[in-house]
């Protein structure tokens, strides 16, 4: 009977056996029958094995399989990075700018006499007058469509303003599946007299910007959650002045 080293361990093993008796390692040669008996059903077992699994190494890749694979690990790290970024709240970066003060117990009939004296003389909305009424509105219920179960959808939790120069930055915040996550558009007022509008310009989910061809997945959020000021926002849009200056809307009506 012959002998086989390990090239593991160098131990001395039967030419009957697949794996080394005293390291376990694969001894890499197929064994044979010994005077015409055959092997025990275990060693042949794992001899048919080493015969249909090849071993696989990186010598024999293509040039093309490890482009595609390099492609594939970038295309995970780029997603990795995404998912943690949406889910990172900017909250932190924004609540500083919004001014603290005595919560408006009815900020919706001050924003109306606002409204109404607007058409004597040049009137004001604060930024914490908006926010107050968005405060006071109560929950929002998304309606999710049907093909998506509505476990797999955001649900609203609340909703703020940030007023720049000449700019309106909208923050929903909600949560799916337990997780925190934030919706921001920031849009641009323009147009004229009578005619004035915002248009939407950049936008984010969490900490990762989303630029503007891709602003129609976060609009419908942001949009929804406006509608406790879409009135107001009607008259505003047929003001014969509008100015957006920080923390403040300057406006003149009819």
């Amino acid at each position: 009977m012959n002998e086989r080293p390990c090239p593991s361990c160098g131990h001395q093993n039967s030419d009957t056996v697949v794996y080394c008796v005293h390291c376990g390692g694969i001894l890499g040669s197929i064994p044979l029958p010994v005077d015409g008996k055959t092997l025990p059903t275990a060693v042949a077992v794992a001899a048919r094995r080493m015969e249909k699994v090849p071993v696989q190494s990186g010598e024999g890749r293509s040039m093309g399989s490890r482009l595609l694979g390099f492609f594939v690990y970038c295309v995970n790290v780029v997603l990795g990075v995404a998912a943690v970024l949406a889910l990172m709240s900017p909250k932190a970066g924004q609540d500083s700018f919004i001014p603290e003060g005595r919560r408006v117990q009815n900020p919706g009939a001050v924003i109306e006499q606002q409204i109404q004296s607007s058409r004597f003389t040049p009137a004001s909305i604060s930024q914490q007058l908006v926010n107050d009424l968005l405060k006071s509105s109560g929950s929002i219920d998304w309606k999710s469509p049907s093909f998506i179960p509505s476990s797999a959808w955001p649900r609203w939790e609340s909703s703020h303003v940030l007023l720049g120069v000449g700019v309106v930055t909208a923050t929903v915040d909600a949560s799916l599946f337990g997780y925190p996550l934030s919706f921001s558009e920031t849009f641009r007022l323009a147009g004229s007299a009578r005619q004035w509008s915002l248009n939407p310009e950049s936008g984010s989910i969490g900490l990762l910007p989303i630029s503007k061809p891709f602003l129609p997945l976060i609009t419908p959020f942001v949009i929804a959650c406006s509608l406790p000021v879409s009135r107001e926002m009607k008259v505003l849009e047929a003001a014969d002045l509008l100015q957006i200056r920080s923390g403040f809307i300057d406006f003149t009506t009819r």
